[in-house]
């Protein structure tokens, strides 16, 4: 009879488990892969040096890994900003304050999940952006391969090809 009592009572808190997620957001693990890597990109300060980079390594795919780490070593002349101004994960100068998941589709292989950037000052929110976050599957992992902002440079990928 304990046994049973045991087994109920765990199967009335499945339902308060999920009631954290936001509604409309469908879990997964391409879902969990970008959550892992912007709560590890937020607490390591935003990181853009190599070293930031290699710490990053094992959320992205090896091409979006190997063009960052070009761009990051491209030599820029004294006195000059790098091409790759800012942090490219979240395609920001400033830094955000916090973030959460939006929408996220998923096929077999292939997996876009939103993510809202938001940006607080004096807890008041003063602006918020939407990137999206394209991730594929090789050998059952998830890995990011690409950002995508609403602007005419917004596709990381596609500018990391242009740059080189």
């Amino acid at each position: 009879m304990r046994k049973v009592f045991v087994v109920g009572a765990l199967l009335m808190l499945l339902p308060v488990a999920s009631a954290g997620q936001a509604p409309g957001v469908k879990s997964s693990d391409a879902t969990a892969v970008v959550k892992a890597f912007y709560a590890f990109h937020f607490s390591h300060k935003f990181d853009n040096s190599p070293r930031g980079l290699q710490l990053r390594r094992r959320w992205l795919d090896a091409n979006l890994y190997k063009l960052l780490l070009a761009e990051l070593k491209r030599p820029t002349s004294p006195g000059d900003a790098p091409d790759l101004d800012g942090d490219p994960f979240t395609d920001s100068q400033d830094p955000p304050s916090t973030f959460r998941i939006g929408k996220s589709t998923e096929e077999s292989a292939k997996a876009t999940i939103e993510v809202v950037l938001v940006w607080k000052e004096k807890a008041k929110v003063f602006e918020e952006k939407k990137i999206d976050v394209d991730l594929t599957k090789t050998a059952n992992v998830w890995k990011i391969g690409n950002i995508r902002a609403d602007h005419p440079d917004g596709d990381l990928l596609q500018w990391l090809k242009r740059s080189r």
